[in-house]
């Protein structure tokens, strides 16, 4: 295969979508480990669902055929410069680098993107965050993480990492439509349990959960059985949200019209409407459960009904309980699903024997269910006070419209208090 390679400087601005270094500015509430890296720009595996795509897409930034790739001394230099010096930064992304927040690698393009294979920048980069004793979660649905190579530094890092893949199905002739350029669900399995074998920790992302076609119990049964077996300890889980770009390209991959998606997910929000039709005649103008005839977009995509979702989680929690693997929700509006504990799991008991890390976001919120529950009401000073924010002028700003974040809260007179809304 041929690839027109392009380097990306990672010295972009802080909030730019393109830089390969970032923060994106929302995940400054929303997220507990919001420093992520992309080595490539782009990527060859194609899937009909990713929110990447479809943003790159947007701006004109996603070309079939073209990956572009960083150039990992950047990433040295900067890291070079700031763990050496002895006052926090200013710069957020900065200041997490300083205090060592695992960085997310491969969040928007697979770090192991076949043309890893000719240039090699993932291991480049997995080279200088060893050397700098920087710990690391890797994103991927390639089997290439469990090569030699790869697995002696993983092996070998001196903080930890973790190994995170996506597998939302074992139905193959679903993925090989959807996910047309991706490897098999079998190799990542294999690669999963050599990882587990060598002492690596992993976890899976189940993600997008899609609607009538992989969120049967019976699938999800059967999904959860192959990843404990293969050697996964949890799993992350999110519902498909999805635009126009999206539904287009899973459509055509289908070969359904576009409409479909958006049938099924009208069915969903009639069950949801039946079944719990207190809940809709109360939060159906908050939350935008309606539709008419189709489900209304809300901050740019099309979402399942929260009360179904919840009841849904709580169901594949339960069944992920049976085969001895945690659960936790991912960017979702009900964090106390997870007890409150980071949406990636990686404050679990397990998890920070292979991460070790003294800090990431608290401030946000992830934590902040929990927290308000217990406290009555809650200002932001005391979130502050009590949790370490990346950036408190962000969160602070934010702090103000945490019902945008978090459906279970609601304005007090001086702070947020707990709303028992949806009964998490």
């Amino acid at each position: 295969m041929n690839y027109q390679a392009k380097k990306n400087s990672l010295e972009k601005d802080y909030y730019g979508f393109n830089s390969a270094l970032k923060i994106i500015e929302p995940e400054i509430m929303a997220c507990n480990l919001p420093l992520k890296l992309d080595p490539y720009l782009g990527c060859e595996h194609n899937c009909t669902y990713c929110y990447a795509r479809g943003i790159l897409y947007r701006y004109k930034n996603w070309h079939e055929g073209i990956v572009k790739h960083i150039d990992p001394e950047l990433l040295r230099k900067r890291l070079d410069k700031i763990l050496i010096s002895s006052q926090e930064p200013r710069n957020p992304i900065n200041r997490a680098l300083w205090y060592r927040f695992p960085i997310r690698i491969g969040t928007n393009t697979d770090p192991f993107t076949p043309y890893e294979a000719e240039c090699k920048v993932t291991k480049r980069i997995l080279e200088i965050l060893n050397e700098y004793e920087y710990p690391y979660i890797l994103n991927t649905k390639s089997d290439m993480v469990a090569e030699e190579e790869y697995v002696n530094l993983l092996k070998n890092t001196p903080k930890g990492a973790i190994v995170q893949f996506t597998i939302i199905s074992l139905n193959t002739d679903l993925i090989e439509k959807i996910e047309p350029g991706a490897p098999a669900v079998r190799k990542r399995l294999e690669a999963m349990k050599t990882l587990t074998e060598k002492g690596i920790y992993t976890q899976t992302r189940i993600s997008p959960i899609i609607p009538k076609y992989t969120d049967d119990v019976e699938s999800m049964q059967a999904l959860l059985k192959v990843l404990k077996s293969s050697g996964c300890q949890d799993v992350i889980v999110e519902y498909l949200r999805y635009n126009s770009f999206i539904r287009k390209w899973i459509s055509e991959a289908m070969g359904m019209p576009e409409s479909h998606l958006d049938n099924i997910y009208s069915e969903e929000y009639r069950e949801c409407s039946s079944s719990f039709p207190d809940c809709c005649q109360k939060n159906r103008n908050r939350f935008g459960c309606s539709w008419n005839p189709h489900p209304k977009m809300v901050n740019g995509y099309i979402r399942m009904p929260l009360r179904l979702k919840l009841e849904r989680y709580r169901l594949f929690k339960e069944e992920a309980r049976k085969v001895g693997l945690r659960l936790y929700v991912c960017s979702e509006e009900f964090p106390e699903i997870n007890d409150c504990v980071n949406c990636c799991g990686i404050k679990g008991e397990e998890a920070r024997k292979h991460l070790k890390f003294d800090h990431d976001n608290e401030a946000c919120a992830n934590t902040l269910p929990c927290y308000i529950k217990e406290k009555g009401e809650v200002t932001s000073e005391e979130v502050l006070n009590d949790f370490f924010s990346i950036d408190r002028e962000t969160f602070a700003k934010r702090f103000d419209r945490l019902d945008e974040y978090l459906v279970n809260v609601k304005k007090g007179q001086k702070g947020w208090i707990y709303d028992h809304n949806f009964p998490v």
